[in-house]
Formats: structure tokens, sequence, C-alpha cells
């Protein structure tokens, strides 16, 4: 797609992204951001692409941009492309590290005051002033371009008028050429095998009886072998391995396939989006033997995580319905897509939010699901029917998260418009709305007595709410975003992950900061404890999952993906499976029933 402007973000910053995407494609400017544009292949080339053929380069300068370490690589790439870099910086913030040392010789356009269209306007001059002189330079041949032609068209009129010269010439002049190439040893043997070849050449002669044999053997040779082909076919004894035949998801009768993730290799994979899944074909095969059938799908919980694609878009939330039967996941793509544990297949696609679906959380008796979106509302599906039950209005931003009380009687809500609210699910009225953070809450949890309400915070704070009173607790420590926040099955530990690249746990009984653990190289989305509290997975923007032992704070293992972030992370209810989805629109489902046992 020919681009004029390439725009890098962070998930986190997305919402500003589209809108300033938005507003440059109104004004006739040609934008290219991901993942819309991102094609069929590897995500890394096609970032690196779109780099390369851009003439301006817009950062969204933030927090979590300062932290990525892939938007810093973008801002390197753009750099060394000669592409003219804005970074556009939506919050009070300035760069460190290695980003600091690119951007200390840029001018910055600020939008940090609102509203954003405001900024946008003066983006989008700033854009115009630039663009022009590219696509003068574009249009207009340069100089030695036009040079390079009428020297062309002049040699071409000068072949034209020389006389034609023998075939001989030609390719005594081609081998002249190539000899004139080689090494000087070879070209002594290349002239000395000639001279040996030209005495043992028999008479002119005989060499034209001679010439006719060898199109007369071919001949021979070729029906030969073809006669012999037909006998095998007839007799049975050459059989080609029946091939499966493609199989593709459908709405009304989904089969997706669960397969294992392949180790990195150098041949091109698959794109993420692509909901064809092919199953394995046998090489043919000289054989009286009938062709194998395809093999069984391995069961879930084997040593190697198994996939479960269909999502067009990244994956941000999964989790397990109280049974352990159902999977849902909640994706980038506006969807969320419904799986059978039993064997991986996709049941049902719920299709209603306008926005990214961020956040879902099953009911405690497994019948009805929430779903969290930037559409600002949440909705309540029957899992049962897979039919939308109400929709609730009330937020005035993104909705960032969702959690039912342990009674399955209140929904609570987080959203970018710093607020909690708490909803009666039979009814979906509003009961009440809790106030205090000062920046976007960006997650919620209840305890499991349902009498504590966590939240944390954009603003590096988690609150502890009592449910019943509305009275809060603020906890500190963080140093930057809090991203998730969840309790313990016993409900006396409080788990924290962070943009400051670290899980804390808290005793919720005094708020106090019990440990830290450090381990992750980028943010941590999503923290999830096993059912026996003894282990913790935390999920991290470094495309690892961090298994910690809760009792001595040590890391037991590490799952590593090879493309995109991992968003979020679930353990099935009975602890065997771990379910994480991530930026590269895949769900895996990890064994991890003996992890506990390795770290002994």
């Amino acid at each position: 797609m020919a681009h004029d402007v390439f725009i890098s973000y962070t998930i986190a910053d997305k919402a500003a992204a589209d809108a300033v995407c938005h507003r440059l494609e109104e004004a006739g400017i040609r934008c290219w951001i991901a993942p819309r544009d991102v094609g069929f292949g590897d995500w890394g080339a096609s970032i690196v692409e779109a780099i390369g053929q851009a003439k301006l380069f817009v950062m969204i300068l933030s927090g979590a941009a300062n932290a990525s370490p892939n938007v810093l690589d973008e801002v390197v790439t753009a750099l060394d492309a000669g592409a003219i870099v804005i970074p556009f910086r939506i919050e009070d913030i300035r760069p460190t590290g290695a980003l600091r040392l690119r951007l200390s010789r840029l001018n910055w356009l600020d939008a940090l005051s609102p509203p954003l269209d405001q900024h946008i306007d003066n983006l989008i001059e700033i854009t115009k002033r630039y663009l022009p002189a590219w696509r003068d330079a574009e249009g207009a041949p340069r100089q030695e371009d036009q040079q390079r032609q009428a020297d062309e068209e002049l040699q071409r009129r000068k072949l034209e008028e020389q006389p034609r010269q023998p075939v001989e010439e030609p390719l005594r002049l081609l081998q002249g050429a190539e000899e004139s190439h080689r090494p000087q040893g070879e070209l002594l043997r290349t002239r000395d095998e000639e001279l040996a070849r030209k005495q043992e050449e028999p008479s002119p002669g005989l060499t034209k009886t001679l010439r006719r044999w060898p199109a007369v053997a071919a001949a021979v040779i070729v029906a030969t072998v073809i006669v012999s082909a037909l006998a095998l076919t007839l007799s049975g004894v050459f059989k080609m391995p029946s091939i499966p035949p493609i199989q593709q998801a459908s709405t009304s009768a989904p089969t997706p396939e669960v397969a294992p993730v392949p180790a990195p290799q150098p041949t091109t994979t698959a794109h993420p989006s692509t909901q064809l899944a092919l199953a394995p074909q046998p090489q043919p095969a000289i054989s009286p033997v009938p062709a194998p059938a395809p093999a069984p799908v391995p069961a879930l919980a084997s040593a190697l995580p198994r996939a479960l694609t269909g999502h067009k878009g990244p994956v941000d939330s999964v989790a397990y319905a109280p049974d352990g039967r159902t999977l849902a996941s909640g994706s980038e793509d506006k969807t969320i897509k419904l799986w059978d544990m039993s064997d991986g297949r996709l049941l049902r696609t719920l299709s209603g939010h306008t926005g990214l679906v961020v956040s879902i959380a099953f009911s405690p008796d497994g019948k009805t699901l929430a779903s969290g979106s930037w559409d600002h509302t949440i909705k309540l599906w029957n899992l049962a029917s897979g039919q939308l039950l109400r929709t609730l209005d009330g937020h005035t931003d993104s909705v960032t998260s969702v959690a039912f009380s342990p009674d399955g009687r209140t929904l609570a809500s987080g959203s970018w418009d710093k607020t909690i609210k708490l909803w009666e699910v039979s009814s979906g009225q509003l009961l009440r709305t809790l106030a205090g953070h000062t920046d976007s809450v960006t997650s919620v949890a209840f305890s499991p007595d349902g009498h504590t309400l966590a939240s944390g915070s954009k603003d590096q704070t988690i609150k502890l709410w009592g449910t019943a009173s509305g009275k809060q607790r603020t906890l500190t420590g963080h140093t930057n975003y809090v991203n998730y926040v969840t309790f313990s099955p016993d409900g006396r530990t409080l788990a924290s992950g962070s943009s400051d690249n670290t899980v804390k746990l808290w005793d919720v009984a005094n708020g106090q900061q019990l440990r830290t653990l450090t381990g992750p190289t980028s943010r941590v989305w999503s923290v999830a404890f096993s059912p026996d509290g003894r282990t913790l997975a935390s999920a991290s923007f470094d495309h690892t999952i961090i298994l910690w032992d809760t009792a001595n704070s040590r890391p037991l293992r590490t799952l590593a993906i090879d493309h995109g972030a991992v968003f979020s992370a679930a353990y099935s209810p009975d602890g065997r499976t771990l379910a994480s989805g991530s930026g590269d629109w895949i769900i895996r489902l990890w064994d991890v029933s003996k992890v506990n046992e390795a770290g002994k």
C-alpha cells in the first residue's frame, strides 16, 4: 500500500494513534498503521518495509512508548531510512535511555492539553508542509535519469543501423567475455580440454551422420519411460497417497484445528489471521500400502503449547468457564470467541462491539459472559444461546476491565474515565460509581469473599475498596502504570503487574508490600494465580510468561513465543493448563501440570 506517513505507537496509546490516523487520512494524507496494514507473512519485515517507504514517521510519544523496545526499534529504523521523524507527545514525559539519544535533536509536537483534535490539526499542517516537496521530487524526472535515457536511445539507434553479424560472431564474443572472468587455472584447463576435444572429433561427414542419433535415442528413452509409467499405474504398484482436504472455519459449523505451535524455522509461516487449517500432508511414495490417515489431534495437555487460531487481531483477554469446558477470548478484532476445551473446536463467535474487546469474565455459574470494550460499553451474553442479554452504558471512555462478584450478583467495570462502576447483573442498573484514581483505571478484581474490590491504575497506584462501605485504601510502590491486579485463591495476597517491568505481592490485610518479583524485561500486562495458589503467572510485553513459586518468589519456568507481546493469561480450573493471548493473534494452551514438581 502506497503511503506517506508511518504511525508508531504502543497498544496503550492505540486510541490516540487511531485518531491521528483517521484525521490524517481525512485530510488526504496516506497512512500506514499496524495492525491494519500488516500484510501476510513476517510482521517485522512488513514494518521495516513500511518504514522504508514512508516519507514521514509520526511517533506517539508517551510513558508507554518511552518504555517500549519496539517503538525504539522503529525509531532507529526510520532514522536510518532517512524519514522525517515527528514525535507527537501526548503525555508530559521526557524520553529516557536510548530513546532520549535518538530524539534529542528533534523538534517535538506537544499534544498535552485537551482537546486532542486541535493538536492533530497542527500535525496535519506540518505534514502538508513536507509532503509537496517529496511528491514534486518523485514526480519530476531527475536530470541524470534524463541523460541516461538519452544515452540508451542513442545506443539503440546505433545498433539498429549496424549490419547484422553472423550468429557465430556473437557467440565467439560471449565466450571470450566468459573466459575473461574465469580464474587463470580454470581458463588453462578449459583450453586444454577444448584442444583435446577437437583432436578426438570425427570427420565432418561422420559428424553430420552422428548428429541425428542423439535425437533418435532421446525419443526412444522418452517412449520407454512413458510406457513403463503406464504399466506401473495400471498394475496398481505406483500409488499416490490421498491428501486430506483443506478445512475452513465456519460460523455455522466451525472446526478450527488445534495444532502444535511449530518451532522457529527459516521458512515463511502463515500469517496469524488465516482461517485455513491445513492437515498434515504425507509425501508421495512408491508403495503398495495405502496412505496413512492423518494423525489425531494430540491432547491439549501435552508438553508443547497448542494453538487456537481464528482471531484477526491481538488477543487481549482470555478466561475459562468455571467448569473448564469452555475458553473465551476477547480480541482487538472486536469479537469474542468461545472454544470447546475437549477438542479445541470454535463453538461460537460473539459480535456486537464496535471497539476493541479488551476484557472478558464468566459469571460464577458459567451462564453469562461479560465483555468490556473501547466502545465505552459492557455487554452481557447468554452462553447457552450466544444471544446478547443487555448492554451497560455509563462510562465516558474505554472500558478496560470487567469482573463478577463471587455471588454473581454484581459486576464491576474499570475505565479510562478514571472511575469504577458497580452494576446489578440481573437488571443492568448502575449501583455505584467509585472515584478516587487520578488517571485511567486499568484493572478491577473482587476478593474471593466479595468484601473487597481491588483496582489498578495508570496513576501508578492500587486501591482496595470496601464493597459495602465504598471506603478505600491506597497501595503505592510501582513506578509506572499498574496494568493488572488479581487476588490469590485464599484472598490474603494481591498480585499486581506493572509497566515498570515488575510484579508485586501485597498483604491484603494491612496493605504492606510483601515482595517484588523481577525478571520480565518489559511491561507486565497480566498476572494470574494457579487454583491452588502455589504458582503465579506473569505475562509480559517481552514475549514471555514467567511462572513463579509464590512461596519463595523463585521463577520456575519461562514460556516464550516467537512473535508478539503476551497480553493475557488464565489458568484452567484444574490448574493443569495455562491459556495465553498474544499480539500475534494466537491463543496458546500450555501444559503446566508438572511445573511445581520440576521446580523442587
